[in-house]
């Protein structure tokens, strides 16, 4: 199976807000339709994890990989889409906007190892990559977002999203946004999340079959899910990671810090002017 960005190019690239990708039927209709066809069913991909509603969970190359019930297509895109290979594609396609520590990491002298996640570890591999089936379980009760504006981890390179929706799904919503913050990146992150008042949306990729979205990881790559109407239709998507160890920019920098209460002794001081 070719890869989602066989036919992508660096004259692809939206450097608004963010250098990210936005393509539409990276596979032809067949072969989109085929991988919707063999997607695995829900209690599969939650797997032992208790279960909620309109939440993540994840079916990782490895498990797709090591799965005889999974069809030759789905294993042809976990080999490719978690290989050192895509991560070249990656790199290359975004090569003229990496920070200089990630041309470094990637492509210097000590030019890091790549291994997948859940067969090597940390201790086998520098770079840990993936390719996870994913879905969104069914919204049961009210219209609710999986998950709000937020950058990813600060150890990821990048981040892509595969969507495959069935063409029965009535629901509204489950759309990616992408924002760009008010002002100031500083003082305005709690952990990965910031604020919905704290940034405007630069764009909405429609959550729609055979589209996929491809970004750099940084920390301004904003971006969260709509919320979706009541369904009993699960989001259907493909998530592609690759990520370091340790972080590669410094996300703790940005966090918000509320001003710890000052003492009765501090006040008293203040107040005689000691």
């Amino acid at each position: 199976m070719e890869s989602l960005l066989a036919g992508v190019t660096k004259a692809d690239v939206l450097v608004d807000p963010f250098p990210h990708v936005v393509i539409d039927k990276p596979y032809p209709d067949d072969v989109a339709d085929q991988l919707l066809a063999d997607y695995p069913p829900v209690d599969k991909v939650v797997g032992d994890e208790p279960y909620a509603q309109n939440k993540a969970y994840y079916y990782t190359a490895c498990q797709v990989l090591a799965d005889d019930a999974m069809s030759p297509g789905w294993k042809a895109f976990a080999e490719h889409h978690s290989s050192a290979g895509f991560l070249t594609e990656v790199y290359e396609l975004f090569e003229d906007h990496w920070p200089p520590n990630v041309r470094t990491m990637l492509t210097g002298a000590g030019k890091m190892s790549v291994g997948r996640r859940g067969v090597e570890t940390y201790a086998d591999s520098d770079i840990l990559i993936d390719a996870q089936i994913g879905i969104n379980t069914p919204v049961e009760e009210q219209p609710s977002s999986v998950r709000g504006p937020h950058v990813d981890r600060s150890c990821a390179f990048f981040g892509g999203l595969y969507y495959l929706r069935h063409p029965g799904d009535d629901s509204t919503g489950g759309d990616l946004e992408i924002y760009r913050p008010k002002g100031e990146l500083k003082g305005r992150f709690n952990g990965q999340k910031m604020a919905p008042k704290d940034v405007d949306v630069a764009k909405t990729v429609r959550y729609r079959h055979n589209t996929l979205v491809l970004f750099m990881n940084s920390v301004r790559s904003l971006h969260g899910v709509t919320p979706r109407s009541v369904t009993t239709w699960p989001r259907l998507l493909v998530n592609l990671v690759a990520e370091a160890e340790d972080p590669w920019y410094d996300l703790d920098a940005y966090q918000w810090h509320e001003e710890a209460p000052r003492g009765m002794l501090q006040r008293l001081r203040e107040r005689v002017g000691r």
